[in-house]
């Protein structure tokens, strides 16, 4: 292919322009007056020869992908028409230029002591082990308690040694990598605590994707808890047919989140998308309750992942489509009420909405309680939706946080920083896991004091 007989097909094929110059101006690229009709195809093909001479080659420095990268994420907001090209690529060049000195600064970087961050892996390790250990340390057993313990450790021990491996080992090491910068290839470097403080307050991309998140997080889980309880509530009737119908709602949520991003790419496109045919009609020329003026479109088909404003909110919508998950949950706290507690209400001369009030929605609170901590934490991860369908854009319209860690470790092989990004992660989801923990005291646990 490299060859001459090679270009020759390529060039001939109307491919490739032949990189060996005395082919590229041969007829076999440059149609001529005996040029087969079939071998003329695009006949502009002297322009691929003409721009040689102003063919400027990209530099080869290892962190070119990444600093481009950087000018090139505003250019999106160039062709929705929300800025000129000279504002975009300004502040593109900017942010990259931010990144670009911090690079050659931290140049060279002290190689990473392996032997201190071993001892601290080890130290962290087994603190970890006697965090489990020591409560149980002490305690009085008979033989036949202590044979039942060996026994099930025996059959726990392949869970734990996973768990020690795969789980706890790699964390350990991703907060020592959470202090270097590595590449996977070159030898790590100590870089301190710069990769956090890069996060905080020289990443601009960093509170963006914060940004994002959160208000991904505010709209979907109370959106995907009041759906979930009102499927759970319509669900919990007793009429002919009713397992079936559990099924179809709960389906969505055991399909592929690749599949399920892909099937809604197709429902949110501008030009045939179901959701457009649906309030737009199959033409374009109904306007469902005057949608067209209140999304701001002038008159042209909304493009609901193309547009900074309508593509946020487009991925919280598809999140309902998940719901069912939760509606489970609910559906067997619904399902484990004990149906005295109505009889009870109904002789009171309760009616509907009193009887959701004082006893189904106390009832089924821990259950209610259990799904917002789960969602919550779901919602900080989210990452699936804005890889397939948008990309991350327009303009890092829905860059997710996840979506941003995963760039950097496996598109920058920046993996210090991404690990420096989860653990800021696992932070902020600790504490507001710490916050919600704080509602449980307006949860309603039958039998409990």
């Amino acid at each position: 292919m490299s060859g001459e007989p090679g270009m020759k097909a390529m060039a001939k094929a109307g491919l490739a322009q032949p990189a060996i110059k005395s082919l590229a101006m041969g007829p076999d690229w440059i149609p001529g007056p005996d040029t087969p009709i079939e071998q003329r195809y695009p006949a502009n093909r002297i322009a691929t020869d003409q721009a040689v001479p102003y063919v400027v080659l990209p530099p080869t420095a290892d962190y070119w992908g990444e600093v481009s990268g950087l000018v090139f994420s505003k250019t999106e907001s160039i062709y929705s028409g929300s800025a000129t090209a000279e504002q975009a690529l300004t502040e593109g060049n900017r942010i990259a230029t931010a990144r670009l000195e911090t690079i050659l600064k931290e140049d060279q970087l002290p190689a990473f002591n392996w032997n201190i961050g071993g001892v601290v892996g080890l130290a962290l390790f087994a603190a970890a082990l006697a965090w489990v250990y020591f409560p149980e340390r002490g305690k009085t057993r008979t033989k036949a308690e202590k044979a039942e313990g060996r026994t099930s450790l025996l059959f726990l021990a392949p869970w734990i040694i996973g768990t020690l491996l795969f789980t706890v080992g790699p964390m350990i090491f991703s907060l020592l990598m959470s202090f270097a910068n590595w590449d996977i290839i070159q030898p790590a470097e100590w870089r301190g605590m710069g990769n956090y403080q890069e996060a905080v307050a020289q990443d601009a991309r960093f509170w963006q994707t914060v940004k994002v998140t959160a208000v991904y997080t505010i709209f979907s889980v109370p959106l995907g808890l009041v759906v979930s309880l009102l499927l759970a509530l319509l669900l919990n009737v007793k009429v002919n047919g009713m397992p079936v119908y559990r099924t179809f709602f709960y389906l969505p949520a055991l399909a592929s989140a690749v599949a399920s991003s892909l099937i809604w790419r197709k429902v949110f496109q501008p030009e045939g998308g179901l959701l457009n045919v649906l309030l737009f009609g199959a033409d374009g020329q109904r306007n469902f309750l005057g949608l067209a003026s209140w999304l701001g479109t002038d008159g042209q088909l909304p493009n609901w992942l193309g547009n900074e404003q309508l593509a946020l909110p487009s991925l919280i919508i598809m999140s309902l489509w998940g719901v069912g998950g939760g509606m489970v949950i609910l559906l067997a706290g619904l399902q484990a009420i004990p149906d005295f507690y109505y009889e009870a209400a109904t002789l009171d001369g309760a009616g509907l909405w009193q009887k959701f009030k004082v006893v189904t929605l106390p009832m089924v609170s821990p259950a209610l309680f259990f799904t917002l901590i789960t969602g919550v934490i779901g919602s900080f991860q989210v990452f699936t939706q804005g890889f397939v369908m948008t990309q991350g854009g327009p303009n890092d319209a829905t860059r997710f946080y996840m979506l941003h860690l995963y760039d950097n470790s496996f598109g920058n092989l920046r993996m210090g920083y991404a690990s420096a990004l989860a653990w800021l992660l696992f932070v902020v989801v600790l504490l507001v896991t710490l916050v919600q923990w704080r509602l449980n005291k307006l949860v309603y646990y039958e039998g409990a004091e």
